[in-house]
């Protein structure tokens, strides 16, 4: 597998690497997964490569050394100075499933013939807007907002008895 390891930024041309930490807090330095040590920081990334040049993604692989399955946490870092520092900004923090070989995929189909797919934190994402989220109603269709409060993920509409007719997630 490759480009397990992704980030969508802001800006492009940037230094963005990759910290893998395991469940009992131990992080990878490129050949072992060890205890943090602050001093040995810039030991621990992944570097994470702009591909294409100038699309803003920025993509790495899981390190082939880590062959133990477990849950890893994911954080993404722009570098700012000349070497990675504990002080560089988090960008993103992700989980990853790792079977010891590959990532886990966690995909949920939304339709019958399976060819539309959510990620888990995807369908948590639709679940937190339609629980808690903002809601904006227009004529007789209800669009229920991401974490941002402004972006739409979810729109239903109702017919004149309130019966559910479409919904669609975005």
């Amino acid at each position: 597998m490759s480009d397990e390891l992704q980030l969508k930024h802001t800006a492009t041309a940037r230094a963005i690497y990759v910290t893998s930490t395991n469940e009992a807090g131990k992080m990878w330095n490129g050949s072992a997964e060890v205890t943090i040590v602050v001093a040995n920081w810039s030991t621990y990334g992944i570097v994470a490569t702009e591909t294409p040049a100038g699309s803003y993604r920025y993509k790495a692989d899981f390190p082939a050394g880590i062959t133990t399955a477990g849950v890893r946490t994911m954080d993404f870092y722009e570098q700012i100075g000349g070497s990675r520092e504990i002080a560089d900004p988090l960008l993103d923090s992700k989980p990853l499933l790792w079977d010891g070989g590959k990532e886990v995929s966690l995909v949920v189909n939304v339709d019958s013939t399976a060819t539309e797919t959510l990620t888990i934190p995807e369908v948590l994402e639709v679940l937190l807007a339609l629980a808690v989220g903002k809601a904006s109603v227009s004529g007789n269709t209800v669009t229920y907002k991401k974490r941002d409060g402004s972006t739409g993920i979810v729109a239903v509409t109702y017919d004149a008895l309130g019966n559910r007719t479409v919904s669609t997630i975005s």
